[in-house]
């Protein structure tokens, strides 16, 4: 099982492109984030113009990297206007067939009351480059997740040991971790703080398996509070489920530049943990957050704790540099505790609980606290059965 695996979240998280995409790598990793608009008040429809580099545009659909670092998708009307400058600096009419990848464009759009975008007018401020255009295949690549590659990053020579040593058990842990089922417990909160000493609101309580097979995750036997839900739980309210190894991997790789610093020991999980603070600039980031059609990578920083015996991590904190206004969502944070859970013969830290908040513009935080059980290696004959509480 390699370091690329996928995770399902109700909102899809795409790896996003930054204005200088020849900085970033090649690789995709995701990590969980919920639908922060889903069960929240809707905000007023809005016109708003976007400028920055074209990254895909069609009938329906064009995909936009904008100045601020966002990747907007944009849906494109039948009666959407397309112009072109021309040397006299006035507009001419055009159509889409003159746009194309790496074009500097500007975008008059009409925000709906979910924050999607839809073109009104497309046009054309400079035709881009050959490096341009391949430039913006690569982000777009990346933005679609199309774009993966391994790396290896179990040795990359830093003086650490501590950190080279996290970095050799995690790749290895990858590697040798089976297919497995696990049962998930989300409580959901809604209008709480980004702290979460204030979890606001309680929704519900959704249960369900959660099945982990090469490298794709699906959700099983779903209910909600007890019963059998008509929609999705995506409708209700933030909804997320996913596997969090991702997130170690994405703080621990070498492309991440990740700043550590060593604060010592404390008790995590009953075990000696080593400490360590962290944080990660937006150049680095692939912390991918989606919602609405647009996607961001922000800057972060968190609290990190390695297990002393095996170098592996007990627990994760971490939240996201400030995102720009346009974005809808104002703060992410989460919080994943791992613990030790046999899986065959073997034992293997794997996630035991999580919490995830996110912040929304106006409307406070919503919060999900989820709780893992009973985790059995799976395969085509295992028999799918859990009892209440299978801890």
């Amino acid at each position: 099982m390699s370091i690329q695996r996928k995770f399902q979240i109700a909102v899809l998280i795409l790896a996003a492109a930054a204005v200088a995409p020849a900085q970033r790598g090649r690789q995709q990793q995701q990590m969980p984030t919920p639908d922060p608009f889903a069960g929240l008040h809707p905000q007023p429809p809005a016109a708003e113009k976007l400028f920055g580099s074209l990254l895909r545009l069609n009938l329906v659909e064009m995909v936009l990297l904008a100045a601020d670092r966002r990747v907007i998708q944009i849906e494109m009307p039948a009666d959407v206007k397309y112009t072109m400058n021309s040397e006299d600096g006035h507009p001419t009419p055009s159509s889409a067939a003159a746009f194309g990848a790496g074009d500097q464009v500007t975008v008059q759009t009409q925000r709906d009351s979910m924050s999607r975008y839809h073109a009104v007018r497309l046009e054309l401020d400079k035709k881009g480059s050959r490096e341009d255009k391949a430039a913006a295949e690569e982000s777009l690549g990346i933005s679609l997740g199309t774009i993966m590659t391994m790396e290896n990053f179990a040795s990359d020579g830093t003086i650490d040991p501590v950190i080279r040593a996290a970095r050799k058990a995690t790749f290895e842990l990858t590697k040798s971790l089976p297919n497995f089922i696990v049962h998930q417990t989300t409580t959901r909160y809604t209008n709480g703080s980004i702290d979460l000493k204030t979890k606001g609101r309680k929704l519900d309580v959704i249960t369900g398996n959660l099945v982990t097979e090469n490298g794709e995750e699906r959700f099983q036997d779903m209910l909600v509070n007890g019963k059998k839900p008509k929609d999705g739980p995506e409708r209700s309210g933030a909804w997320s489920s996913g596997e969090y190894s991702s997130i170690i991997i994405e703080v621990l790789a070498p492309r991440s530049r990740t700043a550590f610093e060593s604060k010592g020991t404390e008790i995590v999980a009953r075990r000696t943990a080593l400490r360590y603070t962290f944080s990660v600039n937006e150049i680095h980031s692939r912390w991918n957050l989606s919602v609405s059609g647009q996607h961001y990578l922000p800057g972060y920083s968190g609290t990190i704790w390695f297990d002393e015996e095996t170098s592996r991590v007990l627990r994760v904190e971490m939240a996201s540099e400030p995102l720009p206004k346009g974005f809808p969502m104002e703060k992410v944070s989460t919080a994943i505790e791992y613990d030790f859970f046999p899986l065959g013969a073997a034992p293997y830290l794997l996630p035991a609980r999580a919490d995830v908040v996110t912040c929304t513009r106006g409307n406070g935080c919503a919060t999900n606290q989820i709780e893992f059980s009973g985790y059995k290696k799976y395969g085509a004959e295992t028999t799918i059965s859990f009892d209440k509480d299978p801890r």
